[in-house]
């Protein structure tokens, strides 16, 4: 386990031969990217880690997208899109050590902001989760004051419009699989 939280195995040479990084689940890591053809899928609830309704999908047009899953045929309900899509070549979503989440295109280029950096004194974790209320949140936690910190960047949407709100809270699209697709618009 490395010190930014990627577990790696090694062969016999020192060389990897898997790591976490490769296989993101419904969070992104300090310095790791969500890359062409990847997604990540939020878990049922916060104590099911089973496959739950949202996603967020990086398609190999560059243009990042969230949707819900209807059931029990999967179809994809898009609720947010970066609008990135003319975008040249594979586009990456990346999580850096400032708090900084944006896409970079093929030539290095930072295409899109998806947060403002904030400023934590002290050494601070970051991560981005998609939560099983289909919500993307940036998360932080500093270390050297043990507190931690949800909601720097929420993307979700409410009553049709999608918005980017500093919170500490909030709610979407219900996640249970019985319910349909109901927005919360409290």
């Amino acid at each position: 386990m490395l010190n930014f939280g990627n577990f790696v195995l090694h062969d016999s040479e020192s060389k990897i031969i898997w790591q976490t990084f490769d296989a993101p689940t419904d969070t992104i890591l300090l310095g790791q990217s969500l890359v062409a053809r990847e997604q990540l899928v939020c878990s049922i609830s916060n104590t099911s880690h089973m496959s739950g309704r949202f996603a967020l999908k990086m398609p190999r047009n560059g243009n990042l997208e969230m949707f819900a899953l209807e059931y029990p045929v999967r179809r994809d309900y898009f609720y947010w899109r970066s609008c990135t899509r003319n975008a040249r070549g594979n586009v990456l979503l990346n999580l850096d050590t400032n708090d900084l989440l944006y896409l970079l295109d093929t030539n290095g280029n930072n295409i899109r902001n998806l947060s403002d950096s904030r400023t934590i004194f002290g050494q601070a974790l970051y991560r981005a989760t998609i939560d099983a209320d289909g919500i993307f949140r940036l998360y932080s936690h500093n270390l050297d004051r043990y507190s931690y910190c949800v909601g720097l960047i929420v993307i979700a949407i409410s009553a049709a419009l999608i918005f980017r709100h500093r919170a500490r809270e909030c709610k979407a699209i219900s996640n249970e699989a019985s319910e349909g697709l109901v927005i919360d618009v409290t």
